[in-house]
């Protein structure tokens, strides 16, 4: 998901809410993570899921790996492959 604007724009209020445990503020973030589990709820039992996530901030052209503790993952590049599809190479996930 990508979210651009001016400061102050709201990009972090559209994407995560103010309150994730109401359910009219809740964001795009925790709404997503709640249809992916009621659509694992909802699937055979025999069906394995395997999720994995990233968390990134795109400014001024750079991408930063915003779950990179060190804060050292801050200039990461997006590449594509054939059978990755597009990804960002180093990302933490």
């Amino acid at each position: 998901m990508l979210s651009d604007g001016q400061t102050s724009s709201g990009k972090t209020y559209i994407m995560e809410g103010p309150n994730i445990r109401d359910a009219k503020l809740k964001g795009i973030i925790p709404r997503t993570v709640e249809a992916l589990f009621a659509g694992v709820s909802e699937a055979d039992e025999n069906i394995e899921f395997c999720f994995k996530g990233s968390y990134v901030e795109i400014y001024c052209e750079k991408v930063r790996d915003l779950l990179d503790n060190h804060r050292v993952k801050t200039n990461l590049m997006i590449r594509e492959d054939v059978n990755r599809g597009i990804y960002i190479a180093g990302v933490t996930e």
